[in-house]
């Protein structure tokens, strides 16, 4: 009976019993759900209930992240991968809303981290669009498919590239995600085209850094690069641009490398070549030629060495003065920049200077000043890769100066006589004709030395191998040393010439330029100090205006309270005492506002804010103008329009006189006098005293970082716009 009521007519029971779990599970109520749980004697029957306007109670639980709660779902024998109408699991929900708890107990369990939903998405995928961080992580440590795509081809890397999830992006290379892989639709793009396009640098250059290829292209041809620079996206572009630079010089070096390898596996030529002299003189016909060879072989050792010394000292010096003169040009480009945007920058502060109510002024002021600074900063950075590139020059140079004495000093350009004849008669490049590169002249020496230690060799160990055929193989020897007597000739003297002209460059003094780089260095940071400097000094008067915008809140509540307190009939001792205490207070706040006042007046601080911070001067002035240097009025209140204008009070000093006071209880400490005098009447852009001070930003918001240059006598050029969290 209790199996048909479950089973025969369950359709009623069981919609109530999950609709009593799922109660159960919104609420949290742990004990509640144990204990209807506990209660059900086909308890799976409820809990993996699902149809098309339920969830099952196993998704709710995991998207709260309510672990108890999936616990015990998984004790009532839940299905662990139940899905609801679109094929989201309980791992795909508790991924998406960064579940971490109930994933963890998922994961735990055995469930299948990759199982997607109908549109293919996975777990991991989910996780990476929605920034779910934790759950990226434990997805990937349970063992999670990295590049498992959705429909379209999008994989986790694509997706947490397009939203811009630097984090997850560095999470999934991490974990071995492909870095070039594009999906399958429209442009094809990669996760570096994607974010070159969104302007994503952080991503950028998590990409970069994990190898992604700059060089490959979308279904319209066009690079990472130039999608950034089609979407207008200058900082990307120049970005790709470097990385693509660097590819170039390391597929450069990855060549010279195989040129090195190979030059290093040949064997001694003249060692593996020469005959004896004994075993020739009984084969005097022949062999006499061949002894007259052996400046052949002398002049094979010797390609050898230039070839050894230019492919492991030269292409290396070389790879650095490519370097550095790239590094110069780029620099170059951007000290032309930095000059415009300094230009642009003291226009737009002159302009503020000259108009502090225009609207407009302070923006482009603004957008100056975060130019010049980005261009800065991007000099300083190249000015520093150069002085590391320096370095590594310096290196090269030494081991270069200690090979060369292995060849006699900077080889010669001629060879030895016989050598000489041998280029004479294969035509050598004309006089005056520019020396070749290294790699070039590797191009040509190499297949020389694979003459000599290929064909030459195995006619030479012919030679020694088989006396009795030794005419026929000394004819073949001989023929063939004819043949390759010349182009060695041509090698060696091209070899020769493109290592003098080699290291007569790696060793050319540049002193003076690394000296004026130094320099330059130097400067640009003094100039990113110098800017430092003057956010500090926005930060400082900002405090202070603010602090004086509070004290004069307060001061007029208790000018306020003091005067009802003066007009009251009743002099009871009560009103006396609060009178008194008002009074005190009306002391504390004129102390607290000298403080404020002292900084707000430090003569260095004023000549920053008139220099480049215009309108934060008209500002300072008007809050100055708030709390006056002279002292406070009868018993701390200063005169109100009341004490004028009260004709009863014999003792109320007239508008023109200064009011008979005592002093303070706690006199304010001496202030010194502000740098720029108030204004006679308030600024066009600055209320009237009666009415509230302008805004002012919050104390604990400090100006973002800037950097700028400015010129030697000067103050620190800078401006930046205070914002909220910076």
């Amino acid at each position: 009976k209790t199996r048909g009521r479950m089973f025969g007519k369950r359709g009623p029971a069981v919609e109530e019993t999950h609709a009593s779990l799922r109660d159960h599970i919104f609420n949290r109520d742990i004990g509640a759900l144990e204990a209807s749980l506990a209660s059900l004697r086909w308890a799976s029957t409820a809990v993996n209930h699902r149809s098309s306007d339920t969830t099952p109670l196993l998704l709710l639980a995991a998207t709260q992240d309510d672990a108890p709660s999936v616990s015990l779902l998984l004790r009532a024998r839940a299905s662990i991968n139940i899905a609801d109408s679109s094929g989201a699991t309980a791992t795909f929900v508790a991924a998406r809303s960064n579940a971490a708890a109930a994933l963890e107990v998922l994961i735990r369990s055995g469930c299948d981290v990759n199982q997607p939903r109908a549109s293919g998405a996975t777990p991991l995928y989910v996780a990476a669009q929605n920034d779910s961080r934790a759950a990226l992580a434990m997805l990937i440590a349970g063992g999670a498919a990295v590049d498992a795509p959705k429909e379209g081809g999008f994989t986790p890397l694509l997706i947490a590239a397009m939203r811009g999830h630097a984090p997850c992006v560095s999470a999934l290379l991490q974990a071995g995600a492909d870095p070039d892989r594009a999906y399958d639709v429209a442009d094809r793009w990669s996760a570096l085209m994607v974010a070159a396009h969104l302007d994503q640098r952080d991503v950028l250059e998590a990409l970069c850094r994990a190898g992604a290829s700059v060089l490959l292209r979308d279904a319209g041809g066009r690079t990472a690069r130039e999608v950034a620079e089609a979407a207008g996206h200058e900082s990307a572009a120049a970005l790709l641009q470097g990385r693509e630079e660097e590819e170039a010089l390391e597929a450069e070096a990855a060549s010279q490398e195989g040129l090195l390898q190979e030059v290093r596996q040949f064997g001694p030529v003249q060692a593996s070549l020469q005959l004896e002299s004994d075993a020739i003189a009984a084969l005097q016909p022949q062999c006499a030629r061949l002894i007259g060879e052996e400046e052949t072989f002398v002049g094979a050792a010797r390609l050898q060495q230039q070839c050894l010394l230019a492919t492991q000292t030269l292409l290396p010096a070389r790879r650095a003065t490519l370097e550095r003169r790239r590094l110069e040009a780029e620099i170059t480009a951007l000290e032309v920049r930095a000059g415009e945007a300094e230009q642009a920058y003291r226009a737009a502060v002159a302009a503020v200077r000259d108009s502090p109510d225009d609207a407009a002024a302070l923006p482009a002021r603004d957008g100056a000043a975060a130019t010049y600074a980005t261009v800065l900063a991007a000099l300083r950075l190249k000015l520093e890769a150069r002085r590391t590139g320096s370095l590594k020059a310096a290196a090269a140079k030494a081991e270069l100066e200690a090979a060369l004495p292995a060849l006699g000093g900077l080889p010669s350009c001629q060879g030895g006589p016989p050598l000489a004849a041998a280029a004479h008669e294969a035509g050598p490049a004309p006089a005056g004709e520019p020396a070749p590169s290294i790699p070039e002249a590797l191009g040509e020496a190499l297949p020389v030395l694979r003459a000599m230690l290929g064909q030459v060799g195995e006619a030479n160990r012919e030679t020694q191998e088989a006396m009795a055929t030794l005419r026929r193989a000394l004819d073949r020897e001989l023929e063939l040393l004819a043949a390759v007597k010349g182009p060695l000739a041509v090698a060696t003297a091209r070899c020769g010439a493109a290592l003098s002209a080699g290291a007569s460059e790696a060793l050319s003094g540049d002193a003076e330029a690394e000296l004026a780089m130094a320099q330059q260095h130097a400067s640009v940071v003094d100039q990113e100090e110098r800017l430092a400097a003057g956010a500090k000094v926005l930060a400082e008067a900002t405090a202070a205006m603010q602090r004086l915008a509070s004290l004069s809140e307060q001061k007029l509540s208790l000018e306020d309270e003091i005067d009802g307190l003066r007009r009251g009939e009743d002099s009871t001792e009560a009103v006396e005492a609060r009178r008194a205490a008002a009074v005190a207070q009306m002391d504390a706040l004129a102390a607290e506002a000298a403080l404020a006042r002292a900084t707000l007046s430090d003569p260095a601080l004023r000549k920053g804010l008139q220099a480049h911070y215009p309108e934060a001067a008209c500002k300072g002035d008007f809050f100055l103008g708030l709390w006056p240097e002279e002292a406070p009025a009868e018993e701390g209140a200063p005169p109100c329009p009341a004490d004028e204008d009260d004709s009863t009070d014999a003792a109320a000093p007239q508008e023109s006189e200064a009011p008979s006071m005592p002093p303070p209880s706690t006199p304010p400490p001496s202030m010194p006098p502000p740098s720029m005098p108030p204004p006679s009447t308030p600024p066009p852009s600055m209320p009237p005293p009666s009415t509230p001070p302008p805004s002012i930003p919050p104390p604990s918001a400090s100006p973002p970082p800037m950097e700028g240059a400015f010129p030697p006598d000067a103050a620190p050029t800078v401006h930046a716009t205070v914002t909220e969290g910076e």
